[in-house]
């Protein structure tokens, strides 16, 4: 049964620590071996091993703490209680016949012990599960956090089959939290031909760096989608320097824009000494994407070679001194036709939302309903707004006031020849109404 426990019910005392050191290392979940990059507000999870253990270890405790270095800020606070996953195939006492584990948040601390001294494990050189901290990035951090062991041989301890101290290393977390480029909206749902504005945003180069300039490229076309495009609508893209976000505020800088062949923004200012001290979100700049008629589904925009390489790089920021500055790049992920359209009238539901986004199907009635667009197969020649499934009087009526003002009645281009297919609409034909006739 597990209990909380202390360390005494381990009788883990240290008096002294054999030559032979084991090496207990923690690693972040989804990192590369010790380390892991990360963003604010992120939760990071902590995976602890213990490898290259010729003696039989019976329980051990862990307790750890986070540490701030290199010129960073801000802090990373343990989510509580740590956890141990016995179900782990790589768990220490897989084979155990039974333990004691206990956890506690305040220390944060696991503390651990095979109830059976017949049932120490010799690790040898493979790793073995010990247990899994979970820490959250505050949202001001920046720089380099350490998660390590705290006061090893004495609040983190390994004890071997005779409840004997056992000597090791350990090998700390490194958490790198730099920069953040954000796209805003992260993410949208806008209905096929519209178009979005995304802003970027940088976040927090402070307290390390200045930023002189930066460099931001997105891609033509988006990625992703499940039919049409999701592309970059042609023009310039626009550094607002009347944003009250806006990095360089009234700054001199030297400015420029394209278009082609991937939309790109340069700027800096023109002086090093107005470098800008960033230690929240501040505004750089904004695209413009416009989605085909046929488009659907996800469309995915990302910074075009984002990095810190001068000659390859394509999105960059540069510091005080026109250094490369480090950070991580954020996507947004644009859905298009994925919710109903919204709409005030009749003639804004040129898209059937039932269809996700398809053109416009003169089969459909398309109506506005509570503010959303729906339809529903067309009977016959019944256009009126009150929708009865088959042709009276109204009908014609309605028609005839639509011919030449394709709002007055959306659904009576019956033909297609008016190719009401668009928010202006377009006037309705002589078809239309004879069709309604017939």
């Amino acid at each position: 049964m597990k209990r909380m426990m202390s360390l005494s019910l381990l009788t883990l005392i240290v008096v002294g620590a054999p030559a032979v050191a084991q090496t207990v290392s923690l690693e972040p979940v989804g990192g590369s071996g010790n380390s892991i990059t990360a963003i604010p507000g992120e939760q990071v999870a902590i995976d602890v091993f213990l490898t290259d253990s010729p003696v039989d270890v019976r329980g051990y405790q862990l307790t750890t703490e986070a540490t701030v270095s290199n010129g960073s800020a801000g802090s990373l606070t343990s989510d509580g209680a740590p956890s141990v996953d016995e179900g782990r195939g790589d768990y220490i006492f897989s084979g155990a016949s039974g333990t004691i584990p206990g956890v506690s948040a305040n220390p944060v601390r696991v503390i651990n012990a095979t109830v059976s001294a017949s049932d120490a494990v010799t690790v040898g050189m493979s790793l073995v599960y010990l247990g899994t901290f979970s820490y959250t990035i505050a949202a001001d951090a920046k720089g380099t956090f350490t998660i390590d062991l705290v006061n090893p041989g004495v609040d983190s301890l390994l004890a071997d089959a005779a409840s004997d101290p056992i000597a090791f290393t350990t090998v700390a977390a490194e958490i790198n939290v730099p920069a953040t480029l954000i796209i805003e909206p992260a993410t949208a749902n806008i209905s096929p031909g519209d178009s979005i504005t995304l802003q970027v945003f940088v976040s927090r180069t402070a307290p390390d760096d200045l930023l002189k300039g930066y460099e931001l490229t997105l891609p033509v076309s988006a990625s992703g989608g499940s039919g049409g495009s999701l592309d970059h609508d042609g023009n310039d893209p626009v550094v607002d320097a009347g944003n009250m976000d806006y990095v360089f505020g009234a700054d001199a800088t030297l400015t420029d824009t394209t278009a082609t062949p991937n939309p790109r923004i340069l700027n800096a200012v023109v002086s090093s000494a107005d470098s800008a001290n960033v230690p929240a979100l501040a505004y750089l700049g904004e695209f413009t994407y416009t989605a085909s008629n046929d488009a659907s589904g996800d469309f995915v925009v990302e910074f075009v070679n984002p990095g810190t390489d001068t000659g390859t790089s394509e999105t960059t920021l540069a510091d005080a001194a026109s250094n490369p500055i480090a950070f991580v790049g954020l996507n947004a992920t644009i859905t298009v036709g994925g919710g109903a359209i919204p709409c005030t009238r009749d003639c804004d539901c040129y898209f059937d939302a039932v269809d996700n986004g398809t053109p416009f199907d003169v089969c459909d009635y398309h109506y506005c309903d509570g503010g959303s667009c729906t339809s529903c197969p067309r009977r016959w020649g019944n256009t009126c707004d009150s929708y009865t499934g088959f042709v009276q009087t109204d009908d014609i009526l309605c028609a005839v006031t639509g011919f030449g003002n394709y709002c007055a009645c959306p659904n009576g281009d019956l033909i297609g020849s008016g190719n009401a297919k668009g928010p202006s609409g377009s006037p309705l034909g002589t078809d239309d109404i004879l069709a309604i006739v017939a």
